[in-house]
């Protein structure tokens, strides 16, 4: 985690003097002592969800929605008229952390 913090403060610097909340599910290697300690340290908050919830995941959120977006009006013809459009969609999505 002290990887990632310097990750985010060297890619973020404004961001430094902030908080940060790391959303995350509610599964054991989450859950430990030592992880809960070094979360506290680094002073960020946790959002905790239910365990192994991937459905809560913003990113796929995002991307889901997206997809919904750019493909509504679409009709696909053939599996490979899908996967062009898909990777149109992967290409014009903005990229998340």
């Amino acid at each position: 985690m002290d990887r990632l913090k310097l990750a985010i403060d060297q890619k973020w610097p404004e961001l430094v003097n902030r908080s940060v909340v790391l959303h995350q599910d509610n599964a054991r290697p989450h859950t430990y002592l030592v992880t809960r300690q070094n979360l506290w340290e680094l002073g960020w908050k946790v959002l905790m969800l239910p365990p192994y919830s991937p459905d809560l995941a913003p990113s796929d959120y995002h991307l889901f929605l997206a997809m919904q977006n750019f493909l509504s009006d679409k009709k696909l013809g053939s599996r490979e008229d899908c996967e062009n459009r898909l990777l149109d969609v992967f290409a014009k999505t903005p990229r998340l952390l």
